[in-house]
């Protein structure tokens, strides 16, 4: 596959090779990562749809997950010279939930803000609480959000058409995804903006566990009876189907060990025109 020859000829330049060769394969490499997205994204979308998607749920502290999706963006930060502004007043507060769900939840946002918000702009991502709830917010100076869009900026497969950035492209999958992930933890999302020019901030609540006797009163019933044994699907995508026996050979057991063949049924996707 694409992301496994990648990875050959990521082992293959040398330190002194050509500045244009590092480009395309970063190119190439982040061109893979999009697409591994955008496939993870239908298939989540699909299994919400359908009532299939399952949460691998424990009392978690939710510091520690905030700060390893702030980390997984830093590297698309710096590439825009936008600076992250983290403002985490909270320690050791748990809820309970599923942590690479909520990570999900803080990429799609934090992806969001940095895709909108212009080189050396600024994105703030705070932590705090609010009753006995954890409140998360990302803030942006970046396009901001037409009024008129604000109602619809959680359906599936919408785009705000009236930004000149916004909806060039992907589906209008990550802002649904994080609602509907937001709920099935008995919490909540919501989006706010001055104006188009004028930034915008998102916020996100999770019910906040007191002790350990409390944690199944965290759920609401909705959110209990969407949790269904239904594997979530976590792996590299091959668009020739298939891992080429050369590329497989040459990679490393780390390379192989991560890439994989996803395979889209057409029942799963029929889910997403029901």
């Amino acid at each position: 596959g694409i992301q496994n020859w990648s990875n050959v000829l990521e082992g293959q330049l040398s330190a002194d090779a050509p500045s244009v060769m590092w480009r395309a394969l970063a190119g190439i490499k982040g061109g893979v990562d999009q697409q591994v997205r955008l496939i993870e994204d239908l298939l989540d979308a699909t299994r919400i749809m359908s009532g299939t998607l399952s949460l691998a749920t424990a009392p978690i502290e939710i510091r520690p997950v905030v700060e390893a999706a702030i980390a997984s963006v830093s590297a698309t930060a710096a590439a825009k010279h936008i600076e992250l502004l983290p403002d985490l007043h909270l320690g050791g507060e748990r809820v309970r939930a599923d942590p690479d769900r909520i990570q999900q939840i803080l990429w799609n946002l934090l992806s969001n803000a940095l895709k909108f918000t212009p080189d050396k702009g600024h994105v703030k991502v705070s932590l705090d609480r609010v009753g006995a709830s954890v409140r998360l917010r990302v803030t942006d100076d970046g396009k901001g959000i037409a009024a008129e869009f604000l109602p619809h900026m959680f359906d599936w497969f919408r785009r705000d058409e009236t930004s000149s950035q916004r909806g060039q492209d992907g589906l209008g999958l990550g802002l649904a995804l994080v609602r509907h992930l937001c709920e099935l933890h008995g919490g909540t999302v919501s989006a706010s903006s001055p104006g188009p020019g004028r930034g915008a901030s998102f916020e996100v609540r999770l019910p906040m566990l007191i002790d350990s006797t409390t944690a199944g009163s965290t759920w609401s019933d909705e959110a209990r009876d969407s949790q269904r044994p239904f594997p979530v699907l976590k792996s590299c995508f091959s668009r020739e189907g298939s891992l080429s026996s050369d590329s497989m050979r040459f990679s490393s057991p780390r390379a192989c060990a991560c890439c994989a063949t996803a395979c889209v049924s057409c029942s799963g996707l029929q889910g997403l025109t029901r």
